[in-house]
């Protein structure tokens, strides 16, 4: 098996929200992790936007979504450390410098020329 993956793969990505059905499917990246020799990305998708009517409660609710992702987060770290797998932690800074700019590479060639900025001025 792990010819197939071997020069293709460099990490297994898993989402983690701390459910039980969230646990067997870290439990199962763990495994194909371990087996094919890959790292391990653990991912908590925390939504930071405000959206319209929302925009008062997600303000307020943001910490309480933090802290809920660093208790998951610190879980998934101990599970996968029993199991001898070190999860990734990633370089935010570097991925939001990046991230900040793919937009703006596309304005006006995917989406009409200042949408982008439309949308993140709703802020």
């Amino acid at each position: 098996m792990e010819g197939l993956f071997k020069d293709k793969a460099r990490s297994i990505a898993v989402g983690v929200d701390g459910s039980e059905p969230g646990w067997e499917a870290f439990s199962r990246a763990v495994n194909m992790a371990k087996l094919l020799n890959l790292e391990l990305d653990a991912l908590f998708v925390v939504q930071l936007r405000k959206m319209g009517y929302f925009a008062f409660i997600d303000r307020h609710l943001q910490e309480d979504k933090e802290a809920a992702a660093k208790k998951v987060f610190d879980e998934a770290g101990r599970r996968a450390e029993k199991a001898g797998i070190t999860i990734v932690k990633p370089d935010i800074a570097a991925f939001k410098a990046i991230a900040e700019k793919w937009p703006l590479e596309y304005d006006g060639k995917w989406w009409e020329k200042g949408l982008y900025e439309k949308i993140r001025a709703l802020d």
